[in-house]
C-alpha cells in the first residue's frame, strides 16, 4: 500500500495524500513521510494517536482529520479504509480523492460482533499470539511460497502493537457504522482495490463497493502468486501506475 500511495505523490501535484495502515501495521508514523513539489504524504498508523486510545472508529476519525491539512487525498487498507469511509463521511469536502482497498464499509451482524468476546478475552489472558494466528489465516492470502513470511510478518507487528491495542481495535470494528451512505454520497475519484484471492474481504465485497460509489473504478489483482508479482520491479510499476490513473483520474 505505502509503495502505491508514495508513486502517486510522485505523480500528482499540489496534492496532500494520507494513508491509512491496517490493524497491525506498525511500519509508519503519523507524520509525512515524503515531502516533494508533489505534495505530501501522511503515513498514518491506525494505532496511533486516538487509534490507540479510542474504541470507536469516529474516534479514531476524528484524531486523524484534526492532524490533516484542509484537502488531501485519502487511501485506507483493511481496518484503514474503514477509518478512511468514516473520515469521508465527516469531511466529505476536504477529501479530493479516495482509495479503498481490501476492505468493508458494512456494520457488524450481532452474531459476527460476538465472536470478537472470545478472542479479546484470550488477549487479555496473554494469548495474543494465539489470537493472531486466529485472527489472520493462511487462507485470506494468496497461494505461493511467501504465505508463511507474510504469516509470519504479521505476527510479529501484532506482538509489537500488544493486547491493548488489539483489544481497542477490536471493540471499534464491533461497533462500526454501516457506510453504504457514505459511498453512495461520494462525490470524488475513487479506487476500489482488492486481490483475486482475498477471502477475507473478497472480490463480491468489493464489486459491491465500487457499485455504491458514483464515480468508482474497481481493480482486481489477479494471479495465483501475488507475492511474485510484488518482487517483481517492473509488473509492480506497472500495476501501481495503474492504481495511481484511477486515482489521479478527474472523472467527474
Amino acid at each position: 500500500m505505502w509503495a502505491i500511495i508514495r508513486n502517486c505523490a510522485e505523480e500528482s501535484r499540489d496534492e496532500h495524500v494520507g494513508a491509512i495502515g491496517s490493524a497491525s501495521g506498525n511500519d509508519v508514523r503519523c507524520t509525512p513521510f515524503r515531502a516533494t513539489d508533489c505534495g505530501v504524504v501522511f503515513g498514518i498508523r491506525s494505532h496511533d494517536s486516538a487509534g490507540h486510545r479510542g474504541e470507536r472508529v469516529e474516534e479514531v476519525a476524528s484524531e486523524i482529520l484534526s492532524l490533516l491539512p484542509a484537502k488531501f487525498a485519502l487511501a485506507g487498507l483493511s481496518y484503514g479504509g474503514i477509518v478512511a469511509m468514516e473520515i469521508l463521511r465527516r469531511a466529505p469536502d476536504r477529501v479530493t480523492r479516495i482509495g479503498l482497498l481490501d476492505t468493508n464499509p458494512l456494520a457488524e451482524t450481532p452474531q459476527s460482533s460476538a465472536t470478537y468476546e472470545p478472542l479479546i478475552v484470550s488477549a487479555r489472558a496473554g494469548q495474543l499470539e494465539k489470537v493472531i494466528e486466529t485472527f489472520m489465516q493462511p487462507e485470506f492470502l494468496a497461494p505461493g511460497p511467501q504465505r508463511a513470511e507474510i504469516l509470519a510478518l504479521v505476527k510479529e507487528m501484532g506482538l509489537y502493537l500488544g493486547a491493548e491495542v488489539f483489544v481497542r481495535q477490536a471493540r471499534a470494528l464491533q461497533r462500526r457504522r454501516d457506510q453504504q451512505s457514505t459511498l453512495r454520497k461520494c462525490k470524488v475519484p475513487a479506487l476500489v482495490l482488492c486481490g483475486e484471492h482475498d477471502s477475507l474481504t473478497p472480490v463480491k465485497r468489493h464489486s459491491f463497493m465500487a457499485e455504491l460509489i458514483p464515480y468508482a473504478e474497481l481493480k482486481v489483482i489477479e494471479g495465483r502468486d501475488i507475492s511474485r508479482r510484488w518482487n517483481n520491479r517492473r509488473p509492480r510499476r506497472r500495476r501501481f501506475a495503474s492504481g495511481c490513473d484511477c486515482l489521479r483520474a478527474s472523472v467527474m
